[in-house]
């Protein structure tokens, strides 16, 4: 509307002028040399109109002839990058739809039509990936390094190649180049952390998380958990090298952050007890059961005073349940030792209650010798025995992740590697009866921890 409305305007004041010049009396002479051209006002303004436009007309001739290759170049480049562009769409469509001949054909198109952009090296890796083309991915990947925008793209194709290949070290290498280009990425901080628990290294890995707290990458109670479980860790290698007193000072520390580690926990109590510390000791394992009550630390706490006899653990194992009332492993261990000092009432008693609460294997186990023992009824022991085979696992160390069973606590499970995943219940399928832990049978005499 507007554009009209000036056009008009133009007519009009053009038609106007013309108007004007044509009620003017009046002639225009020119002369150009010998030559003198005489010609009227309307008619020279006409003239000169035309010689303006006609200017004009050269002008615009001679720019477009100064910038056509120029403009020629750029519309052929801009034609190349949309064709190109086309090609990655159609490359990634291709990936995704899991088609590696499609996929490597674009990528090709895209490689020759945008020369190499940060999209093309992406597709051409990918491709070679979905292709089964390892070495071809990895020169792909490998490339990526070359730039900036693409080296940390790079660096994770390059970690997960090497993981598919085994090759853990190389894996690790890559992730902490990585961390060192974008720390606060969470796949890279658990990564790292998760390949160097893969590969043992510990102290590592303890710096790692200790790094990770300093930083707030990870939120406190997660990083304390993590340190310790590691310190747990380096403490039961520490154990199994003959390092008692480093054993002992990483399982204190351990016990500190954690009191659920029950392994932990009966190392470092051991090692306060030989260190004098008997009370300390014996107070750690109290709070630990109270807060996690688990058969390690009834057997530490039996261990703390070897010295009694039968009828003085069953009095001492009553005030360790006490700390828990009502669990389990509670009850178990007061059958336990109340069958080992004779007194076939009181197991009873509390087998009857461990019924209750998780009718496992162990529980029918101890019942049946309950019954030799007391009554020397070999019928109802074997009856018992039956339901044992039938009944529920017994507790075990039981991997989160694969559901592996451990015969001892690890930091990482020792089947999938996975990092602190293992607890303490109940298998979901039912497993083979497993062996009772050897350290509370040979504490609490022949009889054997249901």
């Amino acid at each position: 509307m507007i554009r009209a409305v000036v056009t008009l305007s133009v007519l009009i004041a053009v038609a106007t002028l013309v108007a004007w010049l044509a009620d003017r009396p009046g002639q225009v002479m020119v002369r150009f040399g010998n030559y003198e051209v005489m010609a009227p006002l309307l008619v020279a303004a006409v003239g000169a109109a035309g010689l303006a436009l006609l200017a004009i007309g050269a002008y615009r001739v001679w720019r477009f002839t100064r910038r056509a290759p120029r403009e020629i170049a750029a519309w052929r480049a801009a034609s190349r990058r949309a064709r190109g562009y086309e090609a990655l769409t159609r490359g990634l469509v291709a990936v995704a739809a899991g088609d590696p001949r499609e996929a490597r054909r674009q990528a090709g198109r895209a490689d020759g039509l945008l020369g190499e952009p940060p999209l093309a090296l992406l597709l051409s890796a990918q491709a070679a990936q979905i292709a089964g083309d390892e070495a071809e991915a990895e020169r792909w990947f490998t490339r990526m390094l070359e730039r900036p925008e693409t080296e940390f793209l790079g660096l994770r194709g390059l970690l997960v190649q090497a993981s598919r290949s085994g090759d853990a070290e190389a894996a690790l290498d890559y992730a902490r180049r990585a961390e060192a280009l974008r720390a606060d990425a969470t796949w890279v901080q658990t990564t790292v952390l998760d390949l160097e628990t893969r590969l043992g290294r510990w102290e590592d890995a303890q710096r790692t998380i200790e790094r990770q707290i300093q930083d707030r990458r990870i939120a406190a109670p997660d990083g304390q958990r993590r340190r310790a479980v590691i310190l747990a860790e380096r403490a039961r290698l520490a154990a199994v090298a003959g390092d008692a007193e480093g054993a002992g000072r990483l399982a204190e520390m351990a016990a500190t952050l954690a009191l659920d580690l029950a392994p932990a926990v009966a190392l470092a109590a051991g090692w306060l007890a030989a260190a004098g510390k008997a009370r300390a000791a014996t107070k750690l394992v109290e709070r630990a059961f109270a807060a996690a009550p688990h058969p390690d630390l009834v057997a530490a706490y039996v261990a703390l005073d070897p010295g009694l006899d039968a009828l003085a653990r069953v009095k001492r194992i009553t005030r360790l349940a006490a700390t828990h009332p009502g669990h389990v492993e509670g009850e178990v261990a007061l059958a336990h030792f109340a069958l080992a000092a004779g007194l076939f009432g009181v197991a009873r008693t509390h087998l009857e209650k461990a019924m209750a609460m998780a009718p496992t294997a162990r529980v029918f186990r101890l019942l049946a010798e309950v019954e030799e023992r007391e009554h020397g009824n070999g019928q109802a022991a074997r009856e018992r025995l039956m339901q044992a085979a039938g009944a529920a696992a017994d507790p075990a160390w039981v991997c989160g992740h694969c559901g592996a069973l451990a015969a001892a606590w690890s930091a990482a499970c020792g089947h999938c590697h996975s990092f602190d995943r293992l607890a303490w219940r109940s298998p979901s399928q039912p497993v083979a009866a497993l062996e009772p832990a050897p350290t509370l049978a040979a504490l609490a005499g022949p009889t054997p921890l249901g």
